[in-house]
């Protein structure tokens, strides 16, 4: 049964549609919620923490180097916030939209983060006449993962990484690094999604195997090398962002192991070994040379395509993604 509410989808119209509903929208939330919940210049430090770092250093440095007590100490301290993350006077709060799915960061406490919901839940209502899909509504702390168009974010975890520096005076300095929000890619949401466009199964022991695309078997080899290759150069443009980018190469090689079964298939051979052993291991195609799209390196860029818009850069506890019905 068709819909006859809002837009089909992936039409070409969404983006535009939805920038000219949402225009009242985004006006509210930048220049109401957002001034609302953006307090203070930086958080005041932990009294807890300061408490344990000074004893750390009495009973460490100025009483004699007990590497016993020290490490105790340290362990400790690293369990607790170095600032003070009930502060009322402190507050940040960061908005992202595109198309109709949004993301609104918040540091401060769930409450507010609830608050925020409803208050944006009848703004859409009254200003755009749209309704939110519950469902698809998501309020969570960024230490547990979420997803936002196609990447899956979540606070790192604390490690024990250290950084050394030389101050100005030549003296060596140790220090944690700060902990980021990390962006990744969604790997097995995206082999699920490949098992359901036919490119892979899994078996009863639930390992991922690739399988031939018998739909693609009646096009010349070029086509389908062009056809793969436009899979492959997606799976790379898109997620250039992302922090684990090198899982991407067990996606291609899944990608590629499909392409050798289809062009068996096509060419009436036995297995995929067949398939590289006559077109070699990049299943060139000897009319056109267009061979397989294999990257040589798939290192981490971490390339953002954002502008700097003096957004104060702060780590944020509480998040809100929502779409529309």
């Amino acid at each position: 049964m068709k819909s006859k509410l809002g837009t089909p989808q992936g039409s070409v119209l969404n983006h535009l549609l939805s920038n000219i509903v949402l225009h009242q929208f985004d006006k509210y939330v930048m220049e109401v919620i957002v001034p609302e919940n953006t307090k203070g210049i930086r958080r005041n430090t932990n009294p807890e923490y300061n408490n344990l770092i000074s004893q750390r250093y009495i009973r460490g440095k100025y009483q004699g180097p007990d590497k016993i007590t020290r490490d105790i100490f340290l362990k400790k301290l690293r369990e607790i916030p170095r600032m003070d993350t009930y502060e009322s006077t402190f507050r940040r709060c960061m908005y992202v939209r595109y198309a109709k799915s949004f993301l609104i960061l918040l540091e401060g406490r769930k409450l507010e983060a609830l608050s925020i919901r409803q208050q944006i839940q009848g703004t859409l209502l009254d200003k755009c006449g749209l309704e939110i899909n519950l469902e698809k509504t998501l309020v969570t702390n960024i230490k547990d993962k979420f997803e936002f168009l196609g990447a899956s974010i979540a606070k790192s975890k604390i490690v024990n990484l250290k950084i050394k520096s030389i101050s100005r005076f030549g003296s060596i300095i140790t220090t944690r690094p700060r902990l980021r929000l990390k962006i990744n890619i969604p790997t097995l949401k995206l082999i699920n999604l490949y098992r359901e466009s036919g490119f892979v199964k899994r078996n009863e022991k639930g390992q991922v195997l690739a399988i031939p695309r018998t739909n693609l078997v009646n096009l010349d080899h070029a086509t389908i090398l062009q056809y793969f290759n436009s899979v492959v150069k997606v799976l790379i443009n898109y997620y250039t962002f992302s922090a684990n980018r090198v899982e991407i190469k067990n996606l291609i090689l899944l990608l590629r192991i499909c392409l050798a079964k289809t062009l068996a298939r096509k060419f009436k051979l036995r297995s995929a070994r067949q398939a590289f052993k006559k077109f070699g291991p990049f299943l060139k195609d000897p009319i056109t040379d267009l061979q397989f799209l294999l990257p040589k390196t798939l290192k981490a860029i971490n390339k953002f395509n954002i502008k700097n818009q003096g957004s104060p850069k702060k780590t944020f506890t509480h998040t809100w993604q929502s779409r529309f019905n």
